[in-house]
């Protein structure tokens, strides 16, 4: 089929085109083929780097996924179990602190529990702090709004570090909710967890709240604020509106892929394009050294071979020419060789010397005749 289209092309297309061109267009067309060939390797390289990197992000974020929801799991096993106890049904303060200060040692993160009247009022606390009234905070209004789970994250007067405080109602046996309990755990441990996670020596971790508030960050040196940072226009979360695929791109510069986690919270990977495709890449590299290499080869082939081809049929063309005014040369250039070349220079020596003796023969009849 090959064979049929270059046939094609010169009967049709390049008869009317000299040498030089023609041998340039069909070391370019040859040497198109493999490099096409390597392009395509190419695209499929990267559809498979693609994947790679995909798949290493998303193991990645299940594994930080996994210890979030453990740690959500573990705060609300313990909550839930605290309100059905008999102190807390019958909303007795003064036997609920005790079994607050002791979940509150439980686990080494919660900063406080503390339990609150349906009007907000809290009643009880394991810091024996000052008792505030409740009313205006989210996960309270959420709870008393009939959710059985209300949650915020907020940064805690005593101690300005973020804090996530959710919410579960306090019923008595028939159903009837009597309170809110309340527990509000640092977010140390989960901070932790993302600042000692890395991926390659660009890629890093952070997660945002159901507000798109920065809660934990892992990239070496970013310290979060005594407030928290509002990440709304950060351009990971609207590329993830568009819904497209998993994985983003933002400029070619990341990849980042987002993740929800936890109480509607995101978990959000970012790692360099360069170095998260660096295989790829190096790959492209080769591909377009080695067509560029083969593209200067194919035009000093092209060259050389024209030169060699079309410079001799010139200088016979020449000859032939001026045999046809009469003008005979003793030496035919080219002779010696033994190519095609050299059997055109031998045809023309012997036309002319075919030609000369011919010439000779007519004069001679001619002077006879006179």
């Amino acid at each position: 089929m090959l064979e049929n289209k270059i046939s094609f092309l010169h009967n049709n297309r390049l008869k009317n085109i000299k040498v030089f061109p023609k041998i340039l267009f069909y070391c370019l067309f040859v040497t198109s083929i493999p490099i096409a060939g390597f392009t395509y390797q190419l695209h499929l390289r990267e559809l498979d780097q693609k994947e790679v990197v995909e798949q290493r992000l998303l193991q990645s974020a299940d594994t930080i996924a996994t210890h979030i929801d453990t740690w959500i799991d573990k705060n609300l096993t313990q909550s839930r179990f605290v309100a059905t106890l008999e102190p807390f049904r019958r909303m007795d303060a003064q036997a609920q602190v005790p079994i607050l200060k002791a979940a509150t040692e439980n686990l080494e993160w919660v900063a406080l529990t503390f339990v609150a009247d349906l009007q907000g009022n809290a009643i009880a606390r394991s810091d024996n702090q000052e008792l505030y009234n409740y009313s205006d905070r989210k996960y309270f209004k959420e709870v008393v709004s009939g959710k059985q789970i209300g949650q915020q994250v907020l940064i805690g007067k005593l101690k300005p570090v973020p804090l996530h405080c959710f919410a579960i109602p306090i019923q008595k046996t028939s159903g009837q909710m009597t309170g809110v309990l309340t527990q509000c755990s640092t977010l140390q441990d989960i901070s932790d967890q993302i600042t000692r996670f890395k991926i390659g020596q660009t890629g890093y971790v952070f997660l945002i709240d159901d507000s798109n508030r920065l809660i934990a960050h892992g990239k070496q040196g970013h310290k979060l604020m005594t407030r928290l940072e509002d990440l709304s226009d950060h351009p990971s979360l609207h590329l993830e509106k568009r819904n497209v695929s998993t994985m983003h791109y933002e400029d070619n510069k990341n990849v980042v892929i987002v993740l929800p986690v936890g109480p509607n919270w995101k978990l959000i990977l970012q790692q360099d394009y360069d170095e998260a495709f660096s295989s790829y890449l190096e790959s492209r590299t080769y591909t377009i050294l080695m067509g560029i290499t083969s593209i200067s080869l194919a035009l000093l082939f092209s060259f050389l071979t024209s030169y060699n081809i079309s410079a001799p049929i010139r200088k016979l063309t020449n000859i032939a020419n001026a045999y046809s005014k009469g003008i005979f040369v003793k030496n035919v250039l080219d002779e010696g060789r033994k190519d095609e070349i050299g059997d055109l220079a031998r045809a023309i020596s012997r036309m002319s010397k075919a030609i000369q003796i011919a010439v000779g023969h007519l004069q001679k009849q001619k002077q006879k005749k006179e």
